[in-house]
């Protein structure tokens, strides 16, 4: 690009049941630039361990998004619970 910003292109796009067997499919892949990712912003395309230091202590009422008929609150307020 003429103002020396990168511009990525998706060239192609597989689509797998697992996390696993994404990182097979891209591990077999002999190119530096593939990438696991998701065509969903609000979900993670890799594995995210659990949080158990954290409580949700307030949802807002009204909904950013819908995911599969879930609301997701536009406000989520935690915090730190055990030993700090």
């Amino acid at each position: 690009m003429p103002n020396g910003d990168t511009r990525r292109v998706i060239t192609s796009f597989r689509q797998h049941e697992t996390y696993d067997d994404a990182l097979r499919h891209l591990q077999s892949l002999d190119s530096a630039f593939a990438r696991i990712v998701s065509d969903d912003p609000l979900m993670s395309p890799v594995p995210l361990a659990a949080l158990p230091q954290f409580r949700r202590v307030h949802a807002s009422r009204q909904p950013a998004a819908e995911r599969l008929l879930h609301p997701i609150p536009d406000v989520q307020v935690y915090e730190v619970v055990g030993d700090e």
